[in-house]
């Protein structure tokens, strides 16, 4: 088993004569599956015989490449991918629920590749992995419009149709609203200019996210006879109900389907500053600092007066740099002596790079080196936030500011990590007293009126005490 780029990847033989037709192909996945590690199972198109199994075929002496994505993924994540478990078809098999789980989760790959291989362009690979998404699991609205998607890629747009209608009634809801999208495009190329904006209301209708004002107004567009107007309401959106489910993916930890999601919701209104920022955010947390400049500046033509984005396309530029001199900093920091200047110097290329682990064990090495060091102090509070853990963060910036309270920085990201946490009085309280600590400061000033409170005047000392 060796480790390359996409992960582990394996070989396995199937013993002849005992698997055979849907039940045998599903205790066959079943087997190779490893619950205990990384879990996404992957089959290389096109290497089981070059033919896609029937219902009766026999999976005797085929041998399967399994592709496991590298970042362990565990049950929970497995969970956390059954969007419709209650529709699943239930497999015959001894160990029931886990192979229906199993089942879902392996389908729910195949159309991650067929999506990713329609993005590079590929569609006849395409076509070939939702044939098997659909083998597996054709109870998924999903699984439906993957394989639409595949054929409108490769022009067959009456076979996309059908398979997007069939979409459709797998989603009595009609909360999916891609199968409205595609049908809505399928219109737009034929120049049936009413099917079109009557499916894109569909799909605004039916949104998780749905935005009654936008449908209202492009309800009374359409009264006017302003079709133009009506299409740009309801495409916009639909494009805000794409981009929140792609927030709940990446909250969720699905990092590769959300960027998809928010690339589809772009497609749909490209004026998105919103979602640009957040794809630029997920391109700099992998390191793709050129990716993410580019998604910056385009978030920020889109917003130009926004300080945000600004600020992320400056750090990314930062992290381009800083990961490009990574390798000459990290020898010169280890060619300085074993003092706290040499861990706290590390910490800092690391943090530039968006690398919260490294940077907090550089600056713990620090600390252990000097307690009292209130720099390094900030530098690991932040470091932990970077990484999501908040609590921690605070318990570090209070001890910065018992370590050397002439320091304002630690007060400032206390205050910070408190409002994120929805701690808004503490953290007013703890502006206060960095106030005090630090009269007339530019920065606690700042910090005082972006949380909405009023800054006392120097010389008003009962204010201050307050």
């Amino acid at each position: 088993m060796a480790l390359g780029t996409s992960g582990l990847e394996r070989t396995v033989g199937v013993p002849a004569g005992s698997l055979t037709g849907y039940q045998g192909g599903a205790a066959l996945l079943w087997k190779m599956a490893d619950l205990r590690g990384p879990s996404g199972l992957f089959i290389t198109p096109g290497l089981m015989k070059g033919q896609m199994p029937s219902r009766g075929a026999r999976w005797s002496g085929v041998s399967i490449r399994i592709t496991v994505p590298a970042e362990p993924f565990g049950l929970d994540g497995i969970y956390r991918r059954i969007g419709r478990g209650m529709r699943l078809r239930s497999l015959a098999h001894p160990n029931g629920m886990m192979e229906t789980i199993l089942a879902s989760h392996y389908t729910w790959s195949l159309c991650m590749q067929g999506l990713l291989a329609l993005k590079a362009g590929d569609a006849q690979s395409a076509l070939t992995l939702s044939s098997l998404a659909v083998y597996i699991n054709n109870c998924l609205p999903e699984v439906a419009d993957t394989r639409a998607r595949a054929l409108a890629g490769l022009g067959a747009y009456p076979d996309a149709i059908r398979w997007w209608n069939g979409a459709l009634k797998l989603d009595p809801t009609g909360t999916y609203v891609d199968p409205y999208v595609g049908l809505a495009r399928m219109a737009e190329k034929a120049g049936r200019w009413k099917e079109e904006l009557d499916y894109l209301r569909l799909a605004a209708l039916g949104g998780g996210a749905r935005d009654d004002n936008g449908i209202r107004a492009g309800d009374q567009a359409m009264l006017a006879g302003n079709m133009v107007s009506a299409r740009r309401q309801y495409l916009g959106t639909v494009a805000r109900a794409v981009a929140a489910r792609g927030m709940t993916q990446f909250q969720a930890g699905d990092f590769a389907l959300a960027s998809m999601t928010w690339e589809e919701a772009l497609s749909l209104d490209q004026n998105m500053a919103g979602v640009m920022h957040s794809l630029g955010g997920l391109a700099a947390q992998e390191e793709r600092f050129a990716d993410a400049i580019m998604w910056f500046g385009r978030a920020l033509e889109a917003d130009p007066g926004s300080s945000g984005i600004r600020g992320s396309l400056e750090k990314a530029r930062e992290g381009k740099t800083a990961l490009a001199r990574l390798p000459r900093s990290e020898a010169l920091a280890m060619g300085q002596p074993d003092t706290a200047t040499h861990w706290m110097t590390l910490g800092a290329v690391y943090w530039n790079i968006g690398r919260g682990r490294s940077a907090e064990d550089a600056y713990r090495k620090a600390l252990a080196i000097d307690r009292l060091n209130a720099p390094a102090w900030t530098g690991l509070a932040l470091a932990l936030a970077n990484q999501g853990r908040l609590e921690e963060g605070v318990r570090a910036c209070e001890e910065g500011i018992r370590a050397n309270p002439e320091h304002v920085d630690p007060a400032l990201n206390l205050a910070a990590m408190l409002s994120d946490l929805g701690r808004k009085a503490e953290a007013e309280r703890r502006l206060k007293e960095a106030w005090r600590a630090f009269p007339g400061n530019p920065r606690v000033a700042a910090a005082m009126r972006q949380a909405g409170m009023a800054v006392p005047k120097l010389g008003d000392r009962n204010r201050q005490a307050q």
